[in-house]
């Protein structure tokens, strides 16, 4: 974290993954992944939200893994508990 730039310098994508491995476990850390955030909205974006949907997230899931290549092969009983399992989860105060 010493190191850690607020501006760093070039692709902000490739600092990530950089600070990523400079914190993983070798022998534990399997992969790793960044979310690019920045996109054109701002301020409230609570009009772009929208309810889950069981559809909407197998829909992601199985677009997800289908085109992902080292997890074309996961099971078709795996994707569907990946599937359901937001379902299952439920918001506390």
């Amino acid at each position: 974290m010493d190191a850690f730039e607020k501006k760093p310098k070039g692709d902000g994508v490739s600092f990530a993954f950089d600070a990523l491995k400079k914190a993983s476990f070798e022998e534990w850390t399997r992969w790793t992944i960044v979310y690019d955030l920045a996109t054109a909205g701002e301020g409230d974006i609570g009009k772009a939200l929208e309810d889950y949907s069981y559809e909407k997230n197998k829909a992601l899931v199985m677009k997800s893994f289908t085109t992902t290549e080292f997890l074309k092969a996961t099971p078709a009983s795996v994707l569907e508990i990946l599937s359901s399992y937001p379902a299952t989860l439920r918001c506390t105060e």
